[in-house]
């Protein structure tokens, strides 16, 4: 139903596209890149959780050892990264959600979690907390309640998390009105 009501023509995949659908992101950078001037309308990739897509996952031979000399494939998981490193400077933005810090750790590790800038937590153990961002408050967080986190400013901000829109305001998205406001210019909303 939230993908009737979005403008533009949103496209689905399963962990069984992703390997397609990275690519076709990838070209969409590259592109992007190349023409650094133009104005490109935001692309939005959504991946529902993250450890049901397995070829995303960091590789453990992060070194590259093996095979010397032979050319390799750029995998699902190196083109995941670079989509993460260089999307967000051309309008490509990318949202995860994962039920666990553990599995955040194992996909992503530390150093693709900073490519995150905006991360939400719910309520979990004070190590994760840390972890996730750098602070044990969601450990302290009631039911029904969660923390936004901004690395670039550094704040933390409680919120209270709502329920899945009904279905008349789904529909005022697809009839164009003026209540709620939705960006008319997204090229591609990649639920994955």
């Amino acid at each position: 139903a939230l993908l009737d009501g979005l403008a533009g023509e949103p496209h689905t995949g399963g962990p069984l596209d992703s390997g397609e659908l990275l690519s076709e992101l990838a070209q969409i950078v590259e592109a992007r890149t190349a023409s650094p001037g133009e104005k490109h309308p935001p692309v939005v990739v959504v991946i529902d959780d993250l450890t049901r897509f397995r070829e995303l996952r960091k590789s453990d031979d992060d070194f590259g050892f093996g095979g010397f000399g032979a050319k390799k494939d750029v995998s699902p998981s190196q083109r995941f990264t670079e989509l993460l490193k260089h999307g967000p400077a051309v309008g490509v933005h990318v949202i995860v959600w994962c039920g666990s810090y553990g599995n955040v750790d194992r996909w992503l590790g530390r150093t693709l979690l900073r490519e995150f800038e905006t991360r939400v937590a719910l309520q979990m153990n004070a190590t994760d907390s840390s972890q996730l961002i750098d602070s044990p408050a969601a450990n302290r967080l009631g039911q029904n309640r969660a923390l936004l986190y901004r690395d670039s400013q550094g704040t933390i901000e409680k919120f209270r998390p709502y329920g899945f829109p009904d279905a008349d305001w789904l529909r005022s998205l697809r009839a164009g009105s003026a209540e709620p406001e939705v960006p008319s210019d997204i090229e591609g909303f990649q639920i994955m």
